[in-house]
């Protein structure tokens, strides 16, 4: 997140120096929520995941200015308090209204029929550390958006990025 920064357009103007573009803002969220879901494995045995990652992504709706569904477990850990972080950028309406929802949405209950490019871009902390890449992939798009074009190309993706990562070329990580 604290390399280089881009400046991409953003509701018809520029994104100032210094401020991470919007893939970066979700790939530290799920990269947040891998690592507190492991912490939460190794000291209590069990955890969800998906779920750990949902709770993440709460703590980007936060930084967002919106009101937050929070759990019994409060805000996810460091990351809401980034500076860095606390940008609003034209955020996308599907996941703003997806999150503010009371529970994730999932492939068995989804809370739309998004199949946009948000689960994408957020999924590739997944493929460097998840068991099974695909699965926790689409579970984590699923989050968010609920169109199997959403969160099926979110869960090929982190796929891909499981495979690029071990030693395949780009070619051999596709098949």
């Amino acid at each position: 997140v604290r390399g280089e920064a881009r400046t991409e357009p953003s509701n018809g103007g520029g994104t100032p120096r210094g401020v991470p573009p919007p893939w970066a803002y979700w790939s530290s969220r799920s990269g947040n929520g891998l690592i507190r879901a492991e912490n939460r494995r190794r000291t209590t045995g069990q955890a969800d995941p998906a779920h750990v990652l949902w709770h993440a992504y709460l703590g980007w709706l936060h930084t967002q200015g919106e009101r937050v569904p929070w759990d019994e477990t409060g805000p996810p850990g460091w990351l809401v308090k980034e500076r860095v972080l606390q940008a609003r950028r034209a955020p996308g309406t599907t996941c703003l209204a997806a999150l503010s929802r009371r529970a994730p949405g999932s492939i068995e209950r989804p809370h739309n029929n998004s199949k946009g490019c948000g689960g994408v871009m957020r999924v590739a902390p997944i493929g460097l550390v998840g068991a099974d890449p695909f699965q926790l992939g689409v579970a984590a798009a699923a989050i968010t958006h609920g169109h199997p074009s959403g969160y099926l190309a979110a869960g090929c993706f982190a796929h891909l990025v499981a495979r690029v990562s071990r030693g395949h070329d780009l070619r051999g990580a596709a098949v």
